[in-house]
């Protein structure tokens, strides 16, 4: 099933049709106190929602299915009053999921876009349906507590009322040590709640939510100061799961023409390593894999050489575009694209071998430069290096034996800003398997501000030596590099040395 998430930035007429549509064909049934439509499915207009998102606070998370929508959250998120202890709250308002679609995790990856920041002051949502709680406290790794919420309701409710439409000061709110729940007179069927609630406390789980009535809807809270929950390791391989499913766009929000991007200061330098090393004339053809914004194959057009840059993600290929009508673009998956013809020369620059914590998905996209390749045709390649990694790591743990120890991943905006992703405050390896996990925060783009565990795969200069003669390369040049100084051999430790560049010949069949 290949669904499609994307965080809404354009409220347009279409999007709120579809929303109202897919809230009246699948929210739910009126309750038995509804006074004239009991038993009735629930219905929502496209003015009525407008007006509910209608906030400068306020996105909206969509999933699809070949363009249809199956999904969609709203949620409020302010940032401002910085001065205030509630400058960072982050409250779910609205979800629905297509029946046909449900328990299949849908809803749980369009909450966790909105509750990723572990930086937050709180996390919430107002729900009558105790599955939703549960996905509350497994995002934020903290549990609702009816006395923590009553200690905070003072501040909590005044941000309701000034940021969710359907909330004032009328409004009934009962926040007990027992109980927190809000009284939104939306008396929606809840005939299932006994079941559901049997559901979600199997086990040693504790339901400290209370009980509701129909019309009503738990107020449910995290907060950062409360203490984390130790969490199954199902449960972080799950929650892994759904950040690897979301970080594929998070990398559009990189700001890699920034000033700050020192690694992509270099272009000029290492177009000339290439043209020089590559022994490329004005009738070599190149393919550029993971061209990200283009810089490589852009700055390799303007100097008239036949190029083709390929990247997955749109929004990248979007700036390159924007930025060069000489180089030929192509969105793509550089696993298994096949662009009809070989090339004298491959890129694949900076870690795009490397993107996928299951190294055979990275061997993939190696056996793809290859069979895009001349006979006697050169690949230029560079990994990320894992020996500079592990020597000045300060955070090393086991996946199998410490898994909940991922949670004490300090988060940073370091991928989107400098994209030093080197610094060891920042990293954690995994001793059992050598992938590096990051705690990234994204709020570039004018989206929603987003957290999410990033994963990686580093190399040893032996490891990916390797993989690229048993691809039936022929190895010309290999070693540890700084970006942009690429003619300059460094030590494997060197703190310089993040990159291992490999220059590779495809030995004629002839040979072979």
């Amino acid at each position: 099933m290949n669904v499609n998430y994307q965080l809404e930035t354009l409220l347009n007429v279409k999007l709120i049709n579809e929303m109202a549509e897919l809230y009246s064909c699948h929210y739910g049934i009126w309750g038995p106190s509804h006074p004239t439509k009991s038993g009735e499915r629930i219905s929502l207009s496209p003015k009525i929602l407008r007006k509910w998102i209608e906030n400068e606070n306020s996105y909206i998370a969509t999933a699809r299915i070949d363009n249809k929508l199956i999904g969609y959250a709203i949620g409020v998120k302010s940032f401002k009053n910085k001065s205030q202890k509630l400058n960072a709250i982050s409250w779910i308002t609205q979800l629905v999921v297509d029946e046909a679609y449900r328990q299949q995790g849908i809803g749980k990856e369009l909450l966790f876009s909105f509750w990723g920041f572990s930086t937050n002051y709180a996390w919430g949502i107002m729900s009558s349906n105790p599955y939703a709680i549960r996905a509350l406290e497994k995002a934020t790794y903290r549990r609702a507590s009816p006395k923590m919420i009553l200690s905070k309701s003072k501040g909590l409710i005044k941000f309701g009322i000034e940021q969710v439409s359907y909330l004032d000061n009328s409004t009934e709110f009962t926040i007990q040590p027992s109980v927190s729940k809000v009284n939104t007179k939306f008396p929606a069927d809840i005939s299932d709640l006994e079941l559901k609630l049997k559901n979600v406390t199997k086990g040693t789980i504790p339901w400290l939510m209370g009980e509701i009535e129909e019309g009503w809807e738990w107020f449910a809270f995290t907060f950062h100061s409360q203490e984390k929950l130790v969490l199954t390791k199902d449960e972080i391989l799950e929650m892994l799961d759904i950040s690897d499913k979301i970080a594929h766009k998070a990398y559009s929000r990189m700001l890699m023409d920034s000033e700050n991007h020192a690694w992509a200061k270099h272009t000029v330098n290492e177009i000339d390593f290439v043209i020089n090393n590559c022994k490329l004339d004005r009738l070599s053809s190149i393919a550029d894999f993971g061209c990200g914004i283009g810089r490589h194959s852009i700055e390799l057009a303007n100097r008239g050489f036949d190029i083709v840059g390929i990247d997955y993600s749109k929004e990248l290929l979007n700036k390159a575009i924007g930025k060069s009508s000489a180089a030929k673009f192509i969105e793509g998956d550089c696993r298994d694209i096949n662009l009809g013809k070989k090339f004298d020369t491959v890129l694949c620059l900076y870690d795009v071998i490397g993107s996928f914590i299951d190294n055979y998905e990275n061997t993939k996209i190696l056996e793809n430069v290859y069979n895009h390749l001349e006979d006697n045709g050169y690949a230029l390649i560079s990994v990320m290096n894992f020996e500079l990694t592990l020597a000045e790591a300060k955070h090393v743990f086991s996946l199998n034996e410490n898994y909940n120890k991922l949670l004490d991943l300090t988060a940073s905006n370091t991928m989107q800003t400098t994209g030093n992703v080197f610094n060891p405050d920042f990293y954690m390896i995994d001793t059992d398997s050598n992938i590096v996990y990051r705690r990234e925060q994204f709020s570039a783009g004018g989206l929603l501000p987003q957290e999410l565990i990033v994963r990686d795969y580093r190399y040893t200069k032996s490891q990916i030596e390797m993989m690229c003669v048993d691809m039936g390369l022929e190895i010309v040049m290999s070693r540890y590099v700084q970006a942009g100084r690429w003619d300059k051999e460094l030590q494997s430790v060197d703190p310089k040395a993040k990159e291992i560049l490999l220059l590779c010949k495809k030995k004629s069949n002839e040979l072979m």
